[in-house]
């Protein structure tokens, strides 16, 4: 069974080599990303009914509900998203500070990758691609989710087989559940 702790050292082995990806790279990956997403959306939309259905049976609050609602709507939010970051302006390597100590001494500080963040959030199938901007990711599921890997999860390791993700095969997108009580 593959736990959330082997996913986050599955992780961290992989954000090396993630951090000298180029720019190019990175963005092709959050288009392909977004293509997969939206291939995918009938299963997508499948699940996330019954994800809703389950949590009207379950008694599950308004807002909760609301939340876990994942539509043409929020699909469209999603995707919008991960186009606008792929056009941002590559964070990395920017200087952000210069400073002389002394003659010859430079002191600069530069943008770099800050590595692998570990988040659990609950009712929000939108939230793992809006997390998962980096292609090492986690996620652990929400209770009110049916299936312990939605197709929102399940639709992003394709991108790993995709021709943007080539120059990284040690990347990947992982995918943890937890035990429903």
């Amino acid at each position: 069974m593959t736990t959330p702790l082997t996913l986050a050292q599955a992780a961290c082995q992989a954000a090396p080599a993630l951090a000298a990806l180029s720019a190019d790279v990175r963005n092709r990956a959050l288009l392909c990303a977004a293509e997969t997403l939206y291939a995918r959306r009938a299963d997508i939309f499948e699940a996330n009914r019954s994800d809703l259905a389950r949590a009207r049976e379950q008694h599950l609050a308004a807002p909760l509900l609301s939340r876990l609602r994942f539509d043409e709507a929020k699909l469209r939010t999603v995707l919008d998203g991960l186009q606008a970051l792929a056009a941002l302006p590559d964070p990395l390597g920017c200087t952000l500070l210069a400073t002389q100590l002394a003659p010859g001494l430079d002191l600069y500080r530069v943008s770099c990758p800050i590595g692998v963040i570990g988040v659990i959030f609950e009712s929000r199938p939108d939230a793992l691609v809006q997390i998962a901007s980096s292609r090492a990711a986690t996620r652990r599921c929400s209770r009110a989710a049916a299936k312990p890997t939605p197709p929102t999860a399940r639709s992003l390791p394709r991108c790993r087989r995709r021709p943007c993700a080539a120059a990284c095969p040690r990347a990947r997108w992982a995918c943890c559940t937890r035990a429903r009580t």
